[in-house]
């Protein structure tokens, strides 16, 4: 149906390893077929599947939820607010969420607590949507914003105090950078991670360099939403 024809695709932007995209996909495919989930939810937008030990964190444009491994009923949590992105913590049972109007949310995945880091205390320039986030491997964060261009949090932590001496801000102005709406941040086994803007081209960072630039051949393709490599 359409929820499972959804859900099977965001799986497959998401997910970094063949492996565990097979896998996942096996787990779930059969609960799918027959998902019961709340009649007021905004199923197909759809836009992140997190997968943990005892199920799946499915985000909405109006919330997020969360799917029992052996259930078909979809269930609710109390984040109920529009959701743009959600990534898993490399490090601890967290997941990060953007979203439209809170800002940057911490969710633990043990006791269900909630962290927000509205916008006011980021070093942005003014209040704008996250659209997607990134932990790179020197435990960096990366939140693409919807106007304000790329920030990235220096040797992240939820309780230190960022400004200019431990983060930088990437715009169209200072950097390659397409366009100041970032909507996607795909990690590379290239010692980088691709940049998908609504500007032309698709830009690359480079952990040797600490740059970004724009990928040859790349100036015809705009509105850059989802960035999957292969091979």
């Amino acid at each position: 149906d359409k929820f499972s024809d959804e859900l099977y695709q965001t799986l497959l932007r998401y997910s970094k390893e063949a492996r565990e995209l097979q896998k996942a996909i096996r787990q779930i495919e059969k609960e799918l077929a027959q998902l019961k989930y709340p009649k007021d939810t905004q199923w197909q937008r759809a836009n992140g599947v997190i997968e943990t030990t005892i199920g799946w964190y499915i985000s909405f444009w109006d919330g997020l939820y969360f799917l029992k491994k052996g259930e078909r009923e979809l269930k609710k949590t109390n984040l109920d607010f529009h959701i743009f992105t959600i990534i898993k913590d490399r490090r601890q049972p967290i997941l990060w969420i953007g979203c439209d109007s809170y800002g940057l949310i911490q969710y633990q995945l043990e006791d269900s607590g909630i962290l927000s880091i509205t916008n006011n205390q980021l070093p942005l320039n003014k209040s704008l949507p996250i659209r997607c986030i990134f932990n790179d491997r020197n435990n960096n964060l990366w939140i693409g914003t919807k106007g304000n261009g790329l920030l990235r949090l220096n040797n992240f932590n939820p309780n230190n105090k960022y400004d200019e001496s431990n983060s930088h801000l990437y715009t169209d102005t200072n950097s390659r950078l397409g366009h100041n709406y970032v909507y996607c941040i795909t990690e590379s086994i290239h010692n980088g991670f691709y940049i998908g803007t609504e500007g032309s081209g698709v830009n690359w960072y480079s952990y040797k360099t600490n740059r970004i630039s724009t990928i040859k051949g790349s100036l015809q393709i705009r509105y850059t939403h989802s960035i999957e490599e292969r091979g």
